[in-house]
C-alpha cells in the first residue's frame, strides 16, 4: 500500500491553513485520495486509518513518511491512526541508500544491464537539466527514476492543495505519487527473486507514530 501526503508548501504567497491537505493510500492499481479539509469529521475514518497501517499484513511503502505523520499527529492530535505503529513499513529512503551505497548491488545491476545510476556523468547532466524549483528531481523521482527507468512529473508538488475544488492535474499527481511507490515496491520483489537485491524482509520496519 502506496502512502504519501500533500501539504500546503510555506512558499506560496497566501495565508497559511491547515497544512496537510491530502491523504493518499493506493495499490498498484487504484488510488484512494482523502480531503483532509473534511475527512476528521467523517465517521470511522480514524478506525479506517488504524485497520490499514495496523491490522493489515500488507506491505505499507512511503518516502520518508516518519516525517509525514509527525505533521499528521501535529494537525489531528486525537487520531488514534497517526499515534499507533505502521507495520510492516518500507522506508524507500532505505532502498535508495543501498541502491546507491552497495558496491555488490552495483555489480548486479550492471550485469542484468539495469539502469546504470552510478554513472556520475548521466546523474549531473540530468540534475542540471532539471534544476528549475518546479521541476528538479527530488527523493522519490530520482528513485522512480533508477528503479522504473521513467520520469515521475513533480510540477504539481508546489500547488496550492488548499483550494477546493483540485484540479483534475492535481488530482492525477496525488494519485500517481502513491501508485509509483507500489510499482517500485513490485519490481523490488522481482529483484529479491533474482537475487540482485538481498531479502526485502530486512529493510521491513515497524513505524512509531507516538515518536518525535
Amino acid at each position: 500500500i502506496g502512502l504519501d501526503l500533500e501539504m500546503v508548501s510555506t512558499n506560496l504567497p497566501i495565508a497559511m491553513p491547515s497544512q496537510c491537505q491530502v491523504l493518499q493510500m493506493s495499490t498498484a492499481d487504484i488510488a484512494f485520495l482523502f480531503d483532509l479539509q473534511v475527512m476528521d469529521s467523517v465517521d470511522g475514518f480514524d478506525d479506517l486509518l488504524t485497520s490499514v497501517f495496523c491490522d493489515s499484513a500488507a506491505v505499507k511503502v512511503g518516502q520518508a513518511w516518519e516525517g509525514d505523520l509527525r505533521h499528521l499527529k501535529q494537525q489531528f492530535p486525537d487520531a488514534i491512526a497517526f499515534k499507533s505503529v505502521c507495520t510492516p513499513y518500507l522506508d524507500l529512503v532505505s532502498i535508495s541508500k543501498h541502491m546507491k551505497c552497495d558496491a555488490e548491488f552495483a555489480e548486479k545491476v550492471t550485469s542484468a544491464k539495469l539502469y546504470d545510476l552510478h554513472n556520475e556523468e548521466t546523474e549531473r547532466a540530468i540534475k542540471q537539466r532539471y534544476k528549475g524549483l518546479r521541476e528538479k528531481e527530488g527523493g522519490l523521482g530520482k528513485l522512480v527514476r533508477w528503479t522504473l527507468q521513467q520520469r515521475l512529473n513533480k510540477f504539481e508538488q508546489l500547488s496550492n492543495w488548499s483550494n477546493r475544488p483540485l484540479r483534475e492535474a492535481q488530482l492525477k499527481y496525488a494519485a500517481l505519487d502513491a501508485m509509483v511507490e507500489c510499482w517500485c515496491w513490485r519490481t523490488y520483489k522481482q529483484w529479491e527473486q533474482q537475487t540482485i537485491l538481498p531479502s526485502l524482509d530486512g529493510f521491513y520496519e515497524d513505524l512509531y507514530g507516538q515518536i518525535n
